[in-house]
């Protein structure tokens, strides 16, 4: 896969999660979800790997930076 469709898919994977958080809160769930973290993670985990092929070695550490972020929600987000 080419480098900038591999930013594309972790953007869209984001994106996604985005999305899906806010139709389950049409339904008046007001909390983050496992999936939404664990969608967020996976999507910010591409970008790395994204950063690290690229060579935009700074990008790819603060996308980790923010992966962690989004691991440590997933450790305490309910099902």
């Amino acid at each position: 896969m080419a480098i900038h469709y591999l930013s594309i898919f972790g953007l869209a994977i984001i994106a996604a999660s985005w999305l899906r958080l806010y139709w389950k809160m049409e339904r008046n769930k007001r909390e983050i979800t496992r999936e939404f973290a664990l969608l967020q993670a996976t999507g910010i985990a591409i970008l790395v790997i994204d950063g690290f092929l690229s060579g935009a070695y700074d990008l790819a550490a603060m996308n980790l930076v923010t992966c962690g972020g989004a691991l440590l929600v997933l450790s305490k987000a309910r099902k």
